[in-house]
């Protein structure tokens, strides 16, 4: 984890301007890295925070788009991922499972961010029968309410750290 975070430091150091902001939209379209590693990071780094959540939230938003787009115009992959296909898997998919069975798309939208990916709990919404238009509508409103409160706390952060140092 703190090679990652240093890797997304560096690259944030060497962007300028829109440069920066376009690093930071493709590292949180990178389904490896959580937007809540990018946005601290941009934060420290110096870049001003309303940019930095506008474009974490893009390019978390652009992928996921991408991923309901292709699972709505390939009807065979609609029916290869179904809830029966997804029963014997890995213990995150297992915890989807009862996330889902206790909130459906609200309660996997909310938890998604954090600790499956937004792409990976969309699949799984699909696969247990979700509409697109409700996953994403939610996942758009959890994406907000996610980067808005760890860009402030990030804000919150970084000011308190700072201030400790100077």
């Amino acid at each position: 984890m703190e090679y990652l975070d240093q890797f997304v430091l560096d690259q944030l150091n060497f962007g300028d301007g829109i440069i920066a902001y376009i690093a930071i939209f493709i590292l949180a379209a990178a389904p490896m890295i959580k937007v809540f590693m990018i946005i601290p990071v941009a934060i420290a780094a110096g870049l001003d925070p309303l940019g930095t959540a506008i474009s974490s939230f893009l390019g978390t938003l652009f992928p996921l788009y991408i991923c309901l787009l292709i699972y709505s115009k390939i009807p065979s992959l609609s029916e290869k991922l179904t809830l029966n296909t997804l029963r014997n898997r890995s213990g995150y998919i297992k915890e989807a499972i009862n996330i889902w069975n206790s909130y459906g798309v609200p309660g996997i939208s909310l938890v998604a961010p954090l600790f499956l990916g937004t792409n990976t709990a969309a699949m799984l919404a699909l696969g247990f029968g979700a509409q697109a238009k409700n996953i994403a509508a939610w996942m758009c409103l959890s994406l907000v309410l996610w980067i808005l409160i760890i860009t402030i706390l990030s804000c919150y952060g970084c000011g308190k750290f700072l201030g400790y140092l100077g």
